[in-house]
């Protein structure tokens, strides 16, 4: 019997959320640390991120997804480079850990958002594992472009997901604002597109589950036009990426588990 097609309804496709998160967002304090000094911090943070955290959070997501990464090679030379990685936003848990599996060995950061370190007893976590939670105030904002200064001058990778919302098993590209594309075009860093897409579950594990598993491409590197003003070479960015990102979209093994309508559009179906 055929399974009955899974359709969500959106609004808005920059601002809706279908996370399912029900945590209430704390506001940052002012001064934010967002790079702590402490050794004690940062060796527990080594150890947290590389002992624990990327071998069984890409355990977790390769048994979740049986996740491929294809085009890692577009990495090559950049080892001793900061980067900025730019992804699609479709998983919940395994977004945290994704940008890991494909850079490493590279240390990853991620920008998250506030509901990451709102948790009581679980910021120091998030902190440690590479999160960089989004500013909530000017002088917050002017920590966090340092933080992320810090981590592109210390070779390791950003990761930012410009469309900001979770849309699980989303098979689209979203539109996105060109906003987080200044830091790489002021520090003149090299960025890359992470795109997950996903396959149709086939043979036996089609079982005990119906989700599919996931591909991870890598593009790039892409480079900031540096004979055009900031505001220009930005949006030009934006659309580099935004354009190869589409274009893995499009590849024939991408397969819908869930279909997003848009609300005006359900006539339509």
């Amino acid at each position: 019997m055929k399974k009955k097609e899974k359709i969500v309804y959106y609004t808005d496709e920059i601002s809706d959320d279908f996370s399912g998160n029900k945590i209430k967002t704390k506001q940052l304090k002012e001064n934010f640390k967002y790079v702590k000094r402490n050794p004690f911090h940062h060796a527990m943070a080594w150890l947290l991120y590389y002992v624990f955290a990327v071998p069984f959070g890409s355990l977790f997501c390769w048994l979740k997804l049986r996740t491929k990464v294809k085009n890692k090679k577009a990495l090559k030379g950049f080892r001793r480079k900061g980067i900025f990685v730019y992804a699609n936003h479709t998983q919940k848990g395994c977004d945290a850990f994704l940008p890991a599996l494909a850079v490493y060995p590279k240390r990853n950061y991620v920008m998250v958002h506030k509901d990451a370190v709102s948790i009581k007893g679980l910021k120091n976590i998030v902190l440690m594992l590479g999160g960089i939670s989004v500013a909530n105030t000017l002088n917050n904002m002017r920590l966090m472009k340092g933080c992320v200064e810090k981590r592109i001058r210390n070779k390791h990778s950003v990761t930012i997901y410009p469309e900001a919302s979770i849309w699980p098993y989303n098979t689209q590209i979203r539109n996105f604002k060109d906003t987080s594309f200044r830091y790489p075009v002021e520090l003149d860093s090299p960025v890359f597109a992470q795109t997950i897409v996903y396959r149709k579950r086939k043979g036996i594990s089609k079982l005990w589950s119906d989700k599919p598993f996931a591909t991870i491409y890598i593009d790039g590197p892409f480079f900031a036009d540096k004979s055009l003003p900031k505001k220009e070479a930005t949006k030009k960015l934006r659309d580099e990426v935004y354009n190869a990102m589409t274009f893995r979209a499009h590849v024939p093994e991408n397969y819908a588990y869930i279909k997003y309508v848009k609300k005006e559009d359900e006539n339509a179906q």
